[in-house]
């Protein structure tokens, strides 16, 4: 057997943006609205199909999970995609010796970035639910005894 040659890892070298740019408000906007729909779509899929079988309720429930985990990877692989080729071009231009604005180095990658997107996107959704968690009561009712008159009133 031949051995076989270590491929060396490739890198290209780019500049690293701010965590917080102009377009973070409008990352954050789209992981709440994406959250929000799904949501959304989740309730109105359950409200009107209600299953009596639970492997397809759990079936369903993963497909939504699964799409949900789909549409925010996607979400967040263009995003970063686009940060990096900015961060890219941004390192190419600055090695020729022409200026880089700020609010173009801002728009490079940044490894948080995407982080503080959904942290900025979900934080509405989860302050209501810790609001909500904190000022919900229990509520339990007893059955109590019935007497045989009144069971006897609803025959008739």
């Amino acid at each position: 057997m031949a051995k076989k040659e270590k491929i060396e890892k490739v890198t290209k070298p780019y500049l690293k943006g701010a965590i917080f740019d102009r377009t973070s408000p409008m990352g954050a906007l789209r992981v709440f609205g994406g959250t929000v729909a799904m949501t959304f779509g989740y309730t109105l899929v359950f409200m009107f199909l209600s299953f009596d079988q639970k492997w397809l309720t759990i079936t369903i429930s993963l497909f939504i999970a699964l799409a949900m985990y789909l549409m925010f990877f996607q979400f967040g692989m263009t995003t970063g995609a686009s940060a990096v080729n900015q961060g890219e071009i941004m390192f190419s231009r600055q090695q020729k010796g022409r200026p880089v604005a700020p609010w173009e180095r801002e728009l490079c990658y940044h490894p948080f970035k995407g982080m503080l997107y959904a942290l900025i996107g979900s934080a509405p959704l989860i302050v209501c639910s810790i609001v909500f968690a904190c000022i919900a009561q229990r509520q339990m009712t007893s059955l109590g005894a019935v007497s045989y008159t009144h069971l006897r009133a609803h025959e008739t």
